[in-house]
């Protein structure tokens, strides 16, 4: 039996494994290069640059890469706490996914669509040694010109 393939070592492979078959893709990308930068951004708890990079997706990319950008946000606001402003993109992700399947978009699939964005960023945090939910992150705070005290030295 081949040692990556023992009961102990392929269960801790397994998560980064999931995970980086579905960051490198294949020949054909269903994600897109934004929204796989954007589910990327998102394992690394960089929650403001993954949402740029979904925002991206839906405004240049393909029928296909704009249903799986408004899934991709609505999992990025649920990782953040913000289940409301989620939930509010719920009918664009419905326009989205008719716009590229031609059929009705069920609430089961949607919210495997959304949960599946978020398994794959919490296994890879945690094949990275990272908490699954970021608490393990230090919160920076948002930098504005108004939050920085003048940092110039005094003139004589």
């Amino acid at each position: 039996m081949s040692y990556l393939l023992s009961p102990v070592v392929l269960p801790a492979l397994l998560p980064g494994l999931l995970a980086a078959l579905l960051l490198t893709g294949c020949g054909e990308d269903p994600m897109g290069p934004d929204n796989r930068l954007a589910l990327l951004a998102l394992s690394k708890c960089r929650h403001a640059q993954a949402l740029q990079l979904a925002d991206n997706a839906i405004a240049r990319g393909n029928a296909q890469n704009i249903h799986r950008g408004w899934a991709l946000k609505a999992a990025i606001l649920r990782d953040m706490g913000e289940d409301a402003d989620a939930e509010a993109l719920y009918p664009r992700i419905a326009e989205a996914w008719e716009a590229a399947k031609g059929r009705t978009l069920t609430p089961e699939r949607r919210e495997r669509d959304i949960g599946l964005f978020l398994d794959v960023a919490r296994a890879e945090r945690v094949a990275q040694g990272l908490s699954p939910d970021c608490s393990d992150l230090p919160q920076v705070p948002d930098p504005t010109p108004a939050a920085a005290p003048d940092q110039r030295p005094a003139q004589d």
